[in-house]
């Protein structure tokens, strides 16, 4: 059961859609279990996909959309149907077209998928193999975690993959047409052989982040095509805001940091074991540890200072396993989504904020 939680109100201005103020509670899935939520605004609907279990004893992707009075425009959709693992699903919506990439395990082999629907939850093909080409070669590795972004003239996609040339996957970007096919040939973000390159993020100027981990140390780090960034730090998220560009990690040790577009670097002043960061615009979601596996969730309002305000979701029981989202609606108004409960009873849910 996915619960919708609307709690978002704005005035009618240019800075995007106004959200009136709801206490409903709008069910979108009936599954015992729902994980990997993710989501996309667009054009006054807020789109999410997640992953649900099927009779394969695998998971399949799952599609809906509403608008910021919380109905429910496009009810849950079929995206995949297969035996094969399907999970970890990205969504973006550009030029009228939903496209949706998710990772697939089949026959021990990873790969990514992606299938396009319109506006009104219309496929528009069917399920579909990422093929990309390297090099003036096609990639026969695995790849994995796609992210994507509207992009011109279309769609980007980022992930990692294998590599012929390193021992661990590492983090590429490839554009994709508006059937969501590759465009031209895939980049490497930064190729290193001695670290593996995972936990991909992308910012709506198309600017990648990752984080990587030496093949003979166990700290991590994060980098981009420019070097490395940070030591130690784990989970990179990035976002277009004020000044420029604004990163966010946390150390492993319970902290999470702020890189400002000047560069400089500042720990947020949060109490108890925070983690797993998610950023966009102004506002940061972060988990922190309430009890083992289970958190509970804030989503504060940053500047080049720390942190201004913060709201607490609701929640002490979102697992540490999956990760949580937070999308950017309008200048006041984000959506955040997250699991919750416990195994394998996860609900998936949707809160507006101011």
């Amino acid at each position: 059961m996915i619960l919708l939680l609307l709690a978002c109100t704005g005035e009618d201005d240019t800075a995007g859609p106004v959200c009136e103020p709801t206490s409903e509670v709008i069910e979108l899935g009936v599954e015992t279990t729902e994980i990997h939520a993710t989501s996309a605004f667009y054009e006054g609907l807020l789109w999410v996909a997640w992953a649900v279990p099927n009779a394969s004893s695998t998971f399949d992707i799952r599609l809906a959309a509403m608008d910021c009075s919380g109905e429910v425009v496009v009810p849950e959709t079929v995206v995949t149907d297969s035996p094969d693992n399907e999970l970890d699903p990205s969504i973006a919506v550009a030029d009228g077209r939903v496209l949706v990439a998710w990772t697939t395990s089949a026959g021990g082999a990873l790969g990514i998928r992606t299938r396009l629907f319109d506006t009104e939850g219309e496929p528009l093909n069917d399920a579909l193999d990422f093929v990309a080409n390297r090099n003036g070669e096609v990639v026969t590795g695995n790849a994995m975690s796609p992210r994507l972004r509207p992009w011109d003239p279309h769609f980007l996609l980022v992930g990692q993959w294998g590599h012929a040339d390193a021992p661990a996957f590492q983090a590429f970007s490839v554009r994709l047409d508006q059937q969501g096919q590759t465009l031209e040939a895939a980049q490497d973000g930064r190729l290193d052989a001695e670290f593996g390159q995972t936990a991909v993020d992308v910012d709506a100027d198309g600017g990648m982040v990752w984080q990587e981990d030496s093949t003979t140390s166990t700290q991590p780090r994060v980098a981009d095509a420019g070097g490395p960034i940070h030591l130690p730090a784990a989970r990179p998220t990035l976002t277009v805001g004020t000044g420029g560009t604004w990163m966010a990690w946390d150390t492993d040790a319970g902290e999470v940091q702020v890189r400002l577009p000047t560069e400089e670097v500042i720990t947020l002043d949060l109490p108890g074991f925070v983690h797993s960061a998610r950023l966009d615009g102004d506002r940061l979601l972060t988990m922190t540890v309430e009890d083992g596996v289970y958190n509970s969730l804030h989503v504060h309002r940053i500047d080049e200072t720390g942190v201004v305000d913060t709201t607490v979701v609701g929640t002490v029981t979102a697992p540490s396993v999956y990760g949580v989202d937070l999308t950017r609606v309008n200048e006041d108004v984000v959506a955040i989504a997250w699991q919750e409960g416990q195994n394998p009873d996860f609900q998936l849910k949707v809160r507006f904020l101011q």
